[in-house]
């Protein structure tokens, strides 16, 4: 985990941290458990499978995709063994893939829409949107809804946020994330806005 991770895993430990919306499939929240608890992530993990016809998710195991063919689904398998074991007719079999969202496939919409419903509803105080460009249409409808609930915004990125995004925010920060975190007057200057919410909300 990097410098800015260990920042968020001490603001979730102390039970300000709302909300961590992450764009990243490598699941390095997994090794700070307050962090992960915190956690949604977007573009799904690439450490599990889904079924891609009954949703089921499992384990990722890099010996089933080896071949050219993608691996039936063992959820599918049971309930179609199931219902012909009852003399019933077998179930077209799902397929598994990595968990991870491509180009030109849909998001699990529903599950992220009603995950952020719930944090909206509580109005948060500060939203950090940190190491993004926000290119990608669904981060950045989701970034907009936060910004747009009232708290301070503050923008951490290497790049300026573009013309149609910057009146979203109050703070820029023209930096990577672990500088910024790196030079105490800037994260001072930082946490001492976060001091005075009650809650240290969102971070994508």
């Amino acid at each position: 985990p990097t410098k800015f991770h260990n920042i968020l895993e001490e603001l979730a430990r102390s039970g300000q941290l709302l909300c961590h919306l992450t764009q990243n499939i490598d699941c390095m929240e997994q090794r700070l458990p307050n962090l992960e608890a915190c956690t949604i992530r977007l573009y799904g993990q690439i450490n599990q499978a889904r079924c891609q016809k009954c949703n089921w998710v499992c384990e990722f195991a890099p010996h089933l995709f080896r071949g050219s063919n993608l691996p039936d689904c063992r959820n599918c398998i049971e309930r179609s063994q199931a219902r012909t074991s009852r003399g019933m007719r077998a179930l077209r079999l799902g397929r598994l893939r990595p968990d991870v969202l491509l180009y030109g496939d849909t998001c699990h919409e529903v599950e992220i829409v009603k995950a952020t419903e719930v944090r909206l509803v509580k109005s948060p105080d500060l939203v950090i949107v940190a190491g993004t460009r926000l290119q990608v249409l669904g981060a950045r409808s989701i970034t907009e809804r936060f910004c747009r609930a009232g708290g301070t915004t503050i923008w951490i990125s290497k790049e300026n946020p573009s013309p149609k995004l910057r009146p979203l925010f109050d703070y820029i920060l023209e930096d990577d994330c672990d500088v910024v975190v790196g030079n105490y007057v800037r994260v001072e200057a930082l946490f001492l806005a976060c001091a005075k919410c009650n809650q240290t909300p969102l971070v994508v």
